[in-house]
């Protein structure tokens, strides 16, 4: 809960930073009634790696996500990923495999996007289903446990421009999941410090 607590402080500031800046800039140019500033709208999709742990075990999440980008900077989208690699537990005397997915909104923003190397910072806050299913090919019609879980990411991230159309990016946060019910697994199972790494195709001009 401090990791969470952190990063939200971190998050909050820095967006009150920049929008401080971005007033005193605007304070400084002549207002008009007619011709203002225009929005840049254009949008972004891609590959997303997570490394975590479930329990105490490596995990490893796959998926995407996508989003409209405005200006370069503020991005509202969703996104989706799951466990593929394995996890097992020992749930009711029956060796169970443990599948993990998660969906929903992501968002976020982007500090001085025209630089090479920048930094932002980003949330992503959906649900999800955490089901365990029986490894034994005999046991196939015994009834795997599941339970609907939320979860949420906040993030810190590092881009690197590699063209217009092209950017890697490295984020660091903490997976928080809550709603488990079963008595196999607890919330604090699922909730982890994350890593993830995204390959972004868009128009970032």
């Amino acid at each position: 809960m401090k990791r969470i607590f952190y990063l939200v402080c971190v998050f909050t500031m820095a967006c009150l930073c920049h929008l401080h800046a971005q007033n005193r800039a605007r304070d400084e140019e002549p207002k008009v009634l007619f011709g203002g500033e225009k929005i840049n709208i254009s949008g972004f999709g891609g590959i997303i790696l997570e490394f975590s742990s479930i329990e105490g075990h490596a995990a490893i999440m796959n998926g995407g996500g996508g989003a409209v980008l405005f200006n370069r900077s503020l991005f509202l989208g969703g996104y989706g990923l799951s466990l593929s690699n394995s996890v097992h537990k020992d749930a009711m005397g029956i060796r169970r495999e443990t599948s993990f997915t998660h969906g929903g909104f992501y968002a976020g923003y982007v500090f001085f996007p025209h630089k090479l190397v920048h930094f932002g910072v980003s949330n992503k806050l959906g649900w999800g289903v955490l089901r365990l299913t029986p490894e034994d090919d005999f046991l196939s019609n015994t009834s795997p446990i599941s339970d609907n879980v939320f979860v949420w990411v906040p993030q810190l991230d590092a881009e690197m421009n590699f063209s217009h159309w092209f950017k890697v990016n490295a984020g660091v946060g903490y997976r928080t999941v809550s709603a488990i019910n079963n008595s196999f697994y607890d919330n604090k199972d699922f909730s982890s410090p994350s890593f993830t790494l995204s390959f972004l195709f868009g128009w970032f001009k």
